[in-house]
C-alpha cells in the first residue's frame, strides 16, 4: 500500500499516475476518461481529509481502485443502456468511474451515510455526471424501482442487504468486487455465478458476475 501524501493531489499528478498504473496493468483508459477519473481522484483525495472515505490508502493506491472497475464496463458485461444501481457506494467505487466509462447507462448511487452522501452529490455536479444520480438511502429502500445491473463492493453481510433482490429485472445481473468468489456465491443463496472476471495487476482479486435464481 502505498502512503498518503501530506497535501491533496492535484488532477495532474493523478493524470500521471493513472497513465503510468493502467500502462503496467495493460488497461486501455481513453484519454476523455482519463481527465475524468484525474478530477475524480483529485477531488476524493481532498474530501476524504475532512471525512473519512477511503482509510489510509496512497494515491496509486486510490488510482488502482478506479482503474478496477475497467474490466466491467464493456457492453458484454454491462449492456447499453442499462439502468445501473451501487449498492453502498461509499467514496464512489467502482460506481464513478463506470459512470464515466459508459456515459450511456444510468447510474444510481444508493448510499445511506450522509457525508459520503454529500460528497457523491458533489462530485455528480463538479465534473458533471449527467446519467448519475444518489439516492440518500439504502438498497433495501429502493421503492419499487428496477434496475439491469447491480453493483457492489466492500458492502459485508451482502445477502441481507439484497434480500429477494425485487430491485433487479427478472433477468438483472450482479457484479461483485471480491477475493472469494466461491464464498460470495455460497452466500447469495438468490444468485448463481456464471462468470468471474479477473483484475489485472491481482492473483485474487475478481468480478464476480451473479444471475438472480428463479423463484419458481
Amino acid at each position: 500500500m502505498s502512503r498518503v501524501p501530506e497535501r491533496p493531489q492535484p488532477p495532474d499528478r493523478f493524470a500521471d499516475i493513472l497513465e503510468e498504473r493502467s500502462r503496467a496493468l495493460g488497461l486501455a483508459l481513453p484519454a476523455p476518461a482519463a481527465r475524468l477519473f484525474a478530477h475524480y481522484l483529485a477531488e476524493l483525495d481532498v474530501w476524504r481529509r475532512r471525512f473519512n472515505l477511503t482509510g489510509q490508502l496512497g494515491s496509486e493506491d486510490l488510482a488502482d481502485h478506479a482503474l478496477e472497475s475497467i474490466p466491467a464496463s464493456p457492453p458484454e458485461v454491462i449492456a447499453r443502456g442499462a439502468r445501473v444501481v451501487d449498492i453502498g457506494s461509499g467514496a464512489g467505487f467502482p460506481a464513478i468511474p463506470l459512470a464515466i466509462l459508459r456515459p450511456d447507462a444510468g447510474f444510481t448511487l444508493f448510499e445511506p451515510t450522509g457525508k459520503k452522501t454529500t460528497f457523491l452529490l458533489h462530485l455528480a455536479r463538479e465534473l458533471p455526471l449527467v446519467n448519475v444520480r444518489v439516492q440518500p438511502r439504502r438498497i433495501e429502500e429502493s421503492r419499487g424501482e428496477t434496475f439491469h445491473v447491480a453493483t457492489v463492493r466492500g458492502v459485508g453481510s451482502l445477502g441481507r442487504h439484497l434480500g429477494n433482490a425485487g430491485f433487479l429485472a427478472p433477468d438483472g445481473r450482479l457484479l461483485a468486487w471480491t477475493t472469494d468468489a466461491g464464498e460470495l456465491a455460497r452466500a447469495l443463496t438468490r444468485f448463481r455465478l456464471v462468470d468471474e472476471i479477473p483484475i489485472p495487476g491481482s492473483d485474487r482479486k475478481r468480478i464476480a458476475a451473479f444471475e438472480r435464481v428463479s423463484a419458481g
